[in-house]
């Protein structure tokens, strides 16, 4: 099996690795996963796999793979060409350039979602889908998506959590990191602090228990899993003092909320987005049951 890995062209092997992962992973499946399972394919990829590093470091620039990628290739060889002339700059490969432009995407995304972080607890200056386009302009234009921060969030989690904005807001920013950055909407933040102990933060959770309930149906439809937990706490509205934590899927988070509210005397007018959102996750955990039912 590891022969015929090393066998394939390049090329199909990059397409085969695209389906594992997103763009900017594929040196995380190629490095930590495969690579240390085949002392074949570790050796293949330092001795013979330049092609294959030329490809992934498409992926870095701007525009991808899909802009133009020859001239890509032949700009990236040309850097390298004058590196190899010239006296103070060591010679770099393919699989260098990956490696510097990794990390480089690395610290960059970290700086990203700090800076998201910030900006969703800024009252005079609050999350808006211009400010995190500005974000990217800023620290992308390419960034991995969802990688999480030393602090514990993620892009879309940060977005999920941000304040002092309607939830208009927060929809259309959560739908521009799903349709047109490509984040995953099953991946979860962490509380981020020595210690903890719990289950990681997905989206979902977030705004199923603050009851925005177009941003529950947008995620649903996108795939986020209505089953996956996450460990955390939300102050109620009716009483910020108060608050309802635990380790709970979405459904059981907004139940929780929902009785909680009722018990400090929130109004039937003040549930109505939060029920919306108990509809929407019991109409999914139904659907889900009998699809299981039928196999």
């Amino acid at each position: 099996g590891h022969r015929l890995f090393i066998s394939l062209p390049h090329e199909v092997l990059y397409t085969i690795l695209r389906f594992a992962a997103n763009a900017t992973s594929t040196v995380d499946v190629l490095c930590n996963i495969m690579a240390p399972l085949s002392k074949t394919i570790h050796a293949d990829l330092e001795n013979n796999g330049n092609e294959l590093w030329e490809i992934i470091l498409r992926e870095y620039s701007p525009g991808g793979a899909a802009n133009n990628s020859r001239v890509e290739v032949a700009s990236y060889r040309a850097v390298r060409k004058r590196r190899r002339k010239s006296k103070r700059l060591r010679p770099t490969t393919a699989k260098d350039d990956v490696a510097h432009a990794h990390l480089s995407l690395r610290d960059r995304t970290e700086s990203a979602v700090l800076a998201l972080s910030e900006m969703a607890c800024d009252r005079t200056a609050p999350l808006s889908l211009g400010r995190l386009r500005g974000v990217f302009r800023e620290f992308g234009p390419v960034l991995r998506v969802d990688q999480r921060a030393r602090i514990g969030g993620t892009l879309l989690v940060e977005c999920c959590r941000a304040r002092f904005v309607v939830e208009g807001v927060v929809l259309r920013c959560v739908r521009a990191l799903v349709e047109e950055y490509g984040a995953d909407p099953n991946v979860p933040a962490a509380e981020g602090h020595t210690g903890f102990v719990g289950a990681p933060l997905p989206p979902l959770v977030v705004v199923a228990a603050r009851g925005m309930s177009r941003v529950v149906k947008f995620l649903v439809g996108a795939g986020a899993d209505i089953a996956q937990v996450g460990t955390t706490r939300f102050r109620l509205y009716t009483n910020p003092r108060k608050s309802v934590r635990g380790t709970h899927t979405p459904l059981q988070f907004a139940l929780a909320m929902r009785d909680a509210e009722i018990q400090h005397g929130a109004k039937t007018s003040e549930l109505i987005s939060l029920n919306r959102c108990i509809d929407i996750l019991t109409d999914a955990s139904e659907l889900m049951d009998s699809f299981h039912q039928s196999d």
